[in-house]
């Protein structure tokens, strides 16, 4: 019996040792998709598909528009952002500094993003291009370029910071030196508000520096990460002289951390408005939705699906299985969150662009 006993613990002991050479992913009761290789580890007579996005009936009445747009779900139903002008058909062409002095940001609200209205907020002096009034940030210079505020989810956040955003440009080298000496360096700055309404600076100065942006024309978007316990931004710079996308982290939303270039664009690819967030039921995963653009196309451009995890530094990719028509496929370095890649191109709908990378965000 004691002999029996003997060799059962040693059977035990050995395949408690084999398992730990194999460990087991522990995700608790966290929801988990299947946007990436995170959870398998091998694919047999399987594969990730992506289900193809379907185009909606137009809006009736149509919505307003403008450039740099950022729809908000709160307790108001819907809130709209997006950039408008005191001169319209204006271009920088004509002028930079007053090009840049006439941008606005413009509100719009509605109970189910289908049905708009502009309401007259009556915070500045009712101005003829904008007989709604519906002005909800204006006279800050390179801000209202892009103005991309988020809702605020961190623990403890005063009420009167509940909505946060950032906005602003970066002066491109020996360009407008004299606008520049006379009204500051250029910058990401940040902006506070307790109701998405009415807003005011965080501070004077800009909390990301403007030679981190290489120009920072994008919307750069921010957010409260519940994984990392940091404020997260994903921003525009140039990358080995293409459009990218940079990463920073703060925990006072003032102070951030040395940015960090995503490796996320394939060859001779430029990639805008990446608009990175976290996924609301699995806040452990990020998505972004960047326009791609290529030079040599001419002016046709593609949305690009993307994910991103958060605290994973030791994750190891696996080869990408193929779907429909793979153009191109890396697998994930050493260290790192996975970042997934998937484009639908509007020529050939069928075709399907996907690659794995990874990139040390810690």
């Amino acid at each position: 019996m004691k002999t029996i006993l003997s060799v059962l613990i040693l059977f035990c002991m050995f395949s408690l040792d084999c398992l730990a050479d194999d460990p087991v992913l522990e995700i608790g009761s966290r929801r988990e998709l299947f946007v990436d290789r995170f959870l398998i580890d091998e694919l047999d007579h399987a594969e990730l598909k992506l289900h193809p996005p379907q185009l909606m009936p137009a809006v009736t009445p149509p919505r307003p528009h403008g450039h740099y747009a950022t729809v908000l779900k709160s307790d108001r139903g819907y809130q709209f952002y997006y950039r408008g002008d005191t001169q319209p058909g204006n271009h920088w062409k004509k002028g930079w500094e007053q090009y840049h002095d006439g941008e606005v940001t413009l509100y719009a609200e509605s109970p189910d993003a289908i049905h708009w209205t502009l309401p007259h907020l009556g915070i500045y002096p009712d101005h003829p291009t904008f007989p709604q009034g519906n002005v909800v940030l204006m006279n800050e210079f390179l801000v209202n370029h892009n103005f991309t505020p988020f809702i605020d989810t961190r623990p403890g956040v005063p009420e009167s910071e509940k909505y946060k955003a950032l906005g602003g440009l970066a002066y491109q080298p020996n360009q407008h030196l004299e606008v520049k000496q006379r009204r500051g360096p250029g910058g990401l700055k940040a902006f506070v508000s307790p109701d998405g309404i009415h807003w005011k600076p965080l501070q004077q100065e800009p909390v990301i520096p403007e030679e981190w942006g290489k120009y920072f024309d994008s919307q750069n978007y921010a957010f409260w990460s519940e994984s990392e316990g940091a404020y997260v931004c994903y921003f525009r710079r140039f990358i080995k002289g293409y459009r990218g996308i940079a990463r920073t982290t703060s925990q006072d939303f003032i102070h951030w951390t040395p940015l960090v270039e995503m490796q996320a664009n394939l060859p001779n690819e430029h990639l805008y408005t990446a608009c990175t967030q976290p996924y609301f039921r699995a806040p452990h995963i990020y998505f972004a939705l960047p326009t791609r653009f290529m030079a040599k196309r001419g002016s046709a451009t593609d949305i690009l699906f993307m994910s991103a995890r958060a605290n994973f530094p030791s994750l190891i990719g696996n080869l990408l299985n193929r779907i429909s028509d793979l153009v191109s496929a890396r697998t994930a370095g050493p260290t790192g969150p996975i970042m997934l890649r998937l484009v639908f191109t509007r020529p050939v709908p069928q075709k399907c662009l996907f690659s794995l990378q990874a990139v040390d965000v810690m």
